[in-house]
Formats: C-alpha cells, sequence, structure tokens
C-alpha cells in the first residue's frame, strides 16, 4: 500500500503536467478519454521519446484504485516526463514533502491551542489529533525497501515464457512462494537489510540469489542459465529421432547411476518412481514409451542429474 500511494501521487503530479499544456482540461485524469489519451501520448513522445499504448492507460491510470504497480521502467519514464530522474528519485521527492506537511501540521496544531485557553477536554482533543496526525504520518512515511527483479534467459536476455517459482526465505519464518507476473517480473517489499530467493524455472536451472538491500539496485534484471540435459531430454521425447542407440547413450551420459527420477501424475497427485536405466528404456523404447514429457525440475550432482521431475503431457 505504501508503494501504490507514491503511484497515486504521481497520477496527480501527471495530471497537473497535462494541464500546463492543456489548462482547459479541469478533470481528474481517471476521466480522460480517447482525444485526452492522444494528447497524453503526444506529450510523453516530444518529452522523453517515449510512448504508452491506450490499453496501458486504461490499465493503469484510468482505475481509481490499483491492484500491482506498473513495470519499473514504466515508471522510471514517466517519472523522467515530470522531471525526476527516475521513479526512485520521485519517491524520495515525495517522502520528503509528505514529511515536511506532517511536521508541519503537527507544529501548527501545537501552536493555536497553546495559545488558548482551553478546559481538560479541550486538551485531551488536541492530544488526540496531534496523535492521529504523527501516526497517520508514521504510516504513509515508514519506509520499506522496494526491490523489483526481472528474469530473462541467459543467452539470448529476452523474457522468459511461463510463470517462474520464486521461494522467498526469511529468517525465522517457513519459504514463502511466489510467481512472478506476465512480464517475468516480481516485487519485493521488505522492511530488512538482506534478502535470499531461489528461482525455479522450467528448463532453467535452478539457482538461489542473495543480495544486500542496503547496496542493491532497486531494480534488477537477472539472467537464468539454461538446462541444457532438460531440453535434450525434452526433445528426444517430442522428435521422431532415428538413431536412439546414439540417444541411448547421450542419456547415460547425462544421468547419474544413482538418480532417481519421478513422474508425477497431475491429475491424481500420484508419483512413479524410476531408476537410470528403467527410465532410459522407457524414453527409447517404442511400445510403452514416454513420449511429449514436460521437465518439472532436476539437480546435479558432479554435472549429472542426481533426481527429474517430469510430467507426460
Amino acid at each position: 500500500m505504501q508503494k501504490m500511494a507514491y503511484f497515486y501521487l504521481l497520477k496527480g503530479e501527471l495530471l497537473s503536467k497535462y494541464r500546463e499544456e492543456y489548462p482547459s482540461w479541469t478533470g481528474a485524469i481517471h476521466d480522460f478519454k480517447t482525444r485526452e489519451i492522444a494528447n497524453f501520448q503526444n506529450m510523453l513522445e516530444r518529452t522523453v521519446g517515449s510512448r504508452i499504448s491506450e490499453k496501458w492507460f486504461y490499465t493503469h491510470i484510468k482505475p481509481l484504485e490499483n491492484e500491482k504497480l506498473p513495470r519499473i521502467d514504466t515508471l522510471d519514464m514517466l517519472s523522467a516526463f515530470i522531471g525526476y530522474e527516475n521513479w526512485e528519485a520521485f519517491v524520495e521527492r515525495a517522502y520528503e514533502k509528505r514529511k515536511q506537511t506532517v511536521e508541519q501540521e503537527a507544529i501548527q496544531v501545537l501552536t493555536e491551542k497553546s495559545v488558548k485557553p482551553a478546559s481538560k477536554k479541550m486538551f485531551v482533543l488536541v492530544g488526540v489529533i496531534i496523535a492521529m496526525v504523527l501516526l497517520l504520518g508514521f504510516l504513509f512515511l515508514q519506509k520499506t525497501n522496494v526491490y523489483t527483479v526481472c528474469f530473462v534467459d541467459g543467452d539470448g536476455g529476452k523474457a522468459i515464457e511461463g510463470a517462474i517459482e520464486v521461494t522467498v526465505f526469511k529468517e525465522g519464518e517457513s519459504p514463502v512462494i511466489r510467481n512472478t507476473d506476465e512480464q517475468g517480473c516480481i516485487h519485493f517489499d521488505e522492511s530488512g537489510d538482506m534478502i535470499r530467493f531461489s528461482v525455479i524455472a522450467p528448463y532453467y536451472k535452478r539457482d538461489t540469489i542473495v543480495r544486500s538491500l542496503l547496496h542493491a539496485e532497486k531494480s534488477e534484471v537477472i539472467k537464468l542459465r539454461k538446462d541444457d540435459f532438460a531440453l535434450m531430454i525434452h526433445l528426444f521425447s517430442t522428435n521422431n529421432l532415428k538413431d536412439w542407440e546414439k540417444r541411448r547413450k547421450q542419456l547415460d551420459k547425462m544421468i547419474s547411476d544413482e538418480a532417481v527420477i519421478f513422474q508425477i501424475n497431475e491429475e491424481n497427485l500420484g508419483l512413479e518412481m524410476y531408476n537410470k536405466s528403467e527410465f532410459i528404456n522407457k524414453l527409447t523404447m517404442p511400445i510403452n514409451s514416454l513420449k511429449n514429457i514436460r521437465i518439472v525440475d532436476t539437480k546435479y550432482k558432479r554435472k549429472k542429474i542426481v533426481e527429474m521431475r517430469f510430467v507426460q503431457e
């Protein structure tokens, strides 16, 4: 909610910027129609050389209440449009403005009430007002570490399709599992100095990330490494490959002799377990073979697969 409060302030600044060029507009930014949105798009392009789509405007700017923040790169662009270096600079300035306002309100209440004779009830009322002002200011001003991570393919640099499972580890608490959004990004709102999380994505190697929030950037792009063995096994199961003897030798090199391989039945949540030889036989034998399998997770030891979970589509 603290992050979203800053976004609502940003909307107000965007409206003020719009009225500088179109002073005849007296409505709210939520009331923009096609013409106003087109004017806004043109202003953006002239000022920062970038645009937002009409659909994006309807999704993020038009609503009176937003469920989540837009991507950090778009927030940076909108902040630059109204004269700030980036989103972080806008938040810092908004924080300082609000802090000064709360302090001034508290001082004004104290000054006005101290020069007037008041009964005990009045003193109690003044105390309640001051407490409420300070409490609201504290809740608004209490800053947390907002840290955004977007995951991309380590080779091509493209966003990774499909949900990426992120497990957040907090000291003294059970791990919390979250998924990335449709852009492959996840937003952390942490109050500590350190964050640690693991990442699991189909056909990418597991990774565990540790960041000091005191020194980390507000947003970061993390490249995930492809799980080449998992991709090869998936390829074997989805293509009509002829030289199966060669494939058996490749599988033998990829999979550890001590490997345990699980087939997951998503309908009844059942499991079927294979050892190395059983799995290779099922994958390469024409009869009762495993086809169109989707690798869910792999674990490695000494550069060989020691555990794998898969689903047959």
